[in-house]
């Protein structure tokens, strides 16, 4: 009688341990699933960088069988002149991936990264078509006599089938100088995180 009572015991406790186990594990599988954040290596973060604009990375995301492909969607960068320009490099990636390259006289040195919703992207991409951006001529000036003691910022945008890049040195239509800055507004306000390179 009393075995008897210890089995019915021991199967109580089974079924409590049973109930809890299965609870963890659904417990994990929603924070996987809420906190499904691309996930890229040092490395891969500056292969993007040394790589043409159109060029992928693979990036991991929880969950998910096989690495997703994430393509460059914006591009805008900074050159050089023969004063203290800032020169650097930002890339938008199709995930959300914001990375961002300080080359000199910039007070963010080196690769940092950002996150951007989808939804910003999407902003981002429909402000430019207020400035008919992808009608817009590829370097400015038209003439293509640029002044190479001036800086210049090159934009790169990709919306589904269409893409365009234009190189602005000078005498650019005020419409896309406001794009520009517009862009750069919105990048500084992102919280960047320096990449660690891993030794």
């Amino acid at each position: 009688m009393q075995l008897q009572t210890m089995s019915s015991k021991q199967a109580i406790i089974f079924g409590i341990l049973i109930s809890i186990t299965f609870s963890c594990q659904v417990f994990n599988k929603k924070i996987q699933k809420t906190t499904s954040v691309p996930s890229v290596s040092a490395e891969e973060m500056k292969a993007a960088f040394d790589s043409e604009t159109t060029d992928t990375i693979a990036i991991v995301i929880l969950d998910e069988p096989a690495p997703q492909k994430a393509t460059v969607v914006a591009n805008i960068k900074k050159t050089s002149c023969y004063g203290v320009c800032p020169v650097f490099e930002i890339k938008v990636f199709s995930n959300g991936l914001v990375l961002y390259d300080g080359k000199k006289h910039t007070p963010r040195l080196g690769l940092h990264e950002a996150y951007l919703l989808k939804s910003e992207i999407d902003e981002l991409i429909a402000q430019a078509d207020t400035i008919h951006f992808f009608q817009l001529a590829s370097a400015y000036p038209l003439e293509g006599k640029s002044l190479i003691d001036l800086p210049s910022t090159i934009i790169y945008l990709k919306k589904e089938s269409l893409e365009k890049e234009i190189i602005n040195n000078y005498g650019a239509p005020k419409a896309l100088k406001m794009y520009e800055n517009l862009l750069l507004e919105k990048f500084n306000q992102l919280d960047w995180r320096p990449v660690r390179e891993i030794d």
